[in-house]
């Protein structure tokens, strides 16, 4: 699936937020980099949701 670029940032935003409070110390630019926008030509992202559709794991 393609997102569009307002996606891809609402999805990093969602992520950077779950990831601030398992993990310290990484500015969103660089999770973003990392994760959202990595250098592979292909990824996946699998996200686990609640029933209420909020990010988990």
């Amino acid at each position: 699936m393609f997102a569009t670029d307002a996606e891809r940032s609402s999805l990093a935003e969602e992520l950077f937020r779950l990831h601030q409070g398992i993990f310290a110390g990484v500015e969103r630019q660089a999770f973003e980099d990392k994760v959202i926008n990595p250098p592979a030509r292909w990824t996946r992202i699998q996200v686990i949701r609640s029933d209420e559709d909020r990010a988990l794991g």
